[in-house]
């Protein structure tokens, strides 16, 4: 017995091993990234002693503590320094994928069906931002917590011991506190039992036993009382914009709010999207226009989903749902489009399901020629393997680049004012958005920044920015005033310098045309 564990470890290690070389080889650059975006406000809030930063965690919009703190102890010993968050990230994005070779496995009876899916997950092209950008490190935590879940669920119903039905639970719980995508969980559950659990007939009979849903009594206690806490009190978190936000939506302002979309032609359109972006990362986001080229593109592939699900074995069918399931609150709850790091959970099934079909085509190939079939399944992992490392190459230099020219503002700004008076205001018009692909300053992040660069102190100037081109045109034209606002530093971006406008502002009222944001 002590012989055959050891054989099946090293098997599973030389797995292991081979995940993680691919990982690094993919993702080393990316180590030298700098901070970018949301990142700075992430880090801003790690300065905070833990006990204002648990008020903080308490009363926030979302319920999010899981990443909070990872990254608030990673503070404690890498300081300002990213190397070592980005390396924490990318261990976090090896175990995710090591934790797909073992589901994987665990659906199909397959060792070459869990190894297929976990390479292919590995170097996914629309990775990285979960794996680049640490303010989305909250779905690969929830990526790995659903896949251990998995496991644990159907280790349970294997042996029905408790320390399974515990363990779930407790992941499950992780889950929640690291994304509102952890609810997704619930229904994953029961469908890993529903449809994986043996016979059809049998099935279906459990189906309709009162004694089934008794395991699920736990999560739905669990449930209850996530969604009790998220919208009970005087909590943030809201299911509707106010009048003021969808005027501002209404002028392409986003709005970090969410509302229930629903599934008219608007929420098809964009599910065909999401999975046609799903299935074909190689297309940038947003490119799908409105024309009968990509429209034929969206719709064969649901439908080609939609038959594997239909026409499929119960794991493929399992990965398909998979796929739907972790998709669908971001096609019918999130207002403000899709983003890669959306991704990352459902590429899960994905990976899973593209695993199965493989392994399956290569046996069909292999019974008229071996020769043949272990040739198109080399010749076919090595391309997409090289043109997704090629791919994530360009990604990690445009994040790099990102980082740099974040830097650069941060920058020039103190080299305009090393020193500012206690409680000052600082105003940025027209800062880059995004660099290519990557984040600079989208959503926000510059109020950290320039409270990071200022000493960590409650006195550092608050900092706010506007694309707003009515406010661009006027400080392009205001002249100098006599008796500029005193506190106020106003900056305009253009062309890679930061140029100081705070002697034309004698007023707030020419600034009050941008919506402002931090």
């Amino acid at each position: 017995m002590r012989s055959c564990q050891s054989v099946h470890t090293g098997r599973y290690l030389k797995y292991v091993v081979l995940i993680s070389l691919i990982a690094g080889a993919t993702y080393c650059r990316g180590l030298m990234n700098s901070f970018v975006a949301e990142d700075f406000t992430m880090m801003s809030l790690s300065t905070f002693p833990f006990s204002a930063l648990w008020e903080l965690m308490t009363s926030a919009t979302r319920i999010r503590p899981l990443p909070v703190c990872i990254n608030w102890v990673l503070y404690q010993g890498f300081g300002m320094n990213p190397l070592g968050y980005y390396l924490f990230v990318l261990v976090l994005h090896v175990v995710a994928s090591v934790l797909v070779f073992f589901v994987g496995k665990s659906l199909s009876g397959d060792e070459r069906v869990g190894l297929t899916s976990a390479l292919l997950f590995v170097v996914y092209p629309r990775h990285h931002q979960p794996v680049l950008w640490l303010s989305a490190d909250q779905f690969v935590l929830v990526g790995i917590f659903a896949l251990i879940s998995i496991l644990c669920f159907r280790a349970y119903l294997r042996t029905g011991q408790f320390r399974y039905q515990l363990g779930t639970l407790i992941c499950v719980c992780m889950a929640l506190l690291a994304n509102e995508l952890g609810a997704t969980l619930f229904p994953l559950l029961f469908l890993a039992e529903f449809i994986l659990g043996g016979s059809e007939q049998k099935r279906w009979q459990s189906l309709f036993a009162v004694k089934t849903y008794c395991k699920y009594i736990p999560y739905l206690v669990l449930l209850i009382l996530y969604i009790g806490v998220t919208f009970g009190g005087g909590r943030l978190f809201k299911l509707s914009m106010t009048a003021a936000e969808q005027q501002a939506a209404s002028e392409g302002w986003q709005y970090d709010t969410y509302h229930l979309v629903g599934l008219g032609p608007k929420g098809a359109k964009d599910l065909a999207a999401y999975l046609t972006y799903l299935v074909y990362p190689q297309i940038p986001l947003r490119a799908l226009d409105i024309n009968l080229t990509t429209a034929t593109v969206a719709a064969v592939t649901a439908f080609c989903l939609l038959a594997l699900f239909i026409k499929g074995s119960p794991p493929v069918q399992f990965s398909v749902l998979w796929i739907f399931l972790t998709l669908a609150p971001f096609v019918l709850f999130v207002p403000f489009g899709n983003a890669d790091r959306y991704f990352y959970v459902p590429a899960i099934g994905l990976a899973i399901l593209a695993g199965i079909l493989g392994c399956w085509g290569y046996d069909k190939l292999k019974a008229r020629s071996a020769v043949w079939a272990r040739m198109v399944a080399v010749l076919l992992m090595g391309l997409y393997l090289i043109s997704s490392v090629m791919l994530m190459q360009q990604r990690i230099g445009e994040w790099h680049r990102a980082g740099e020219i974040a830097a650069d503002v941060v920058e020039q700004a103190k080299r305009l004012y090393p020193n500012v008076p206690p409680e000052s205001t600082m105003l940025f018009v027209a800062l880059p958005d995004q660099y290519k692909q990557a984040y600079v300053f989208l959503g926000g992040g510059i109020g950290g920044a320039v409270y990071l660069a200022y000493g960590m102190q409650p006195s550092a100037p608050r900092a706010y920015r506007t694309r707003d081109p009515a406010v661009s045109s006027f400080l392009k034209e205001a002249e100098p005033v006599d008796d500029p606002l005193p506190g106020l530093y106003v900056f305009l971006y253009e062309d890679g310098i930061l140029y100081d406008k705070s002697n034309v502002v004698s007023s707030l009222e020419p600034l009050r045309k941008g919506t402002w944001d931090r």
